[in-house]
């Protein structure tokens, strides 16, 4: 009985743990695309900018 209980836990805490990681990851996946999406927006509007400096010349 008490041998039940103890792995039970055992499983809880392990699903427990493994919700966790996957928020993390979930997180850091969130962090990076916004990261990678900034990226590109900020050079996407350079290369505006360096289109239009050429058509004044």
């Amino acid at each position: 009985m008490e041998h039940d209980r103890m792995r039970d836990e055992q499983r809880r805490v392990g699903r427990e743990a493994k919700r966790i990681q996957t928020m993390k990851r979930i997180e850091e996946n969130k962090r990076e695309q916004e990261r990678v999406y900034l990226e590109s927006v900020r050079s996407s509007e350079g290369f505006k900018r360096s289109l239009q400096k050429k058509k004044k010349k």
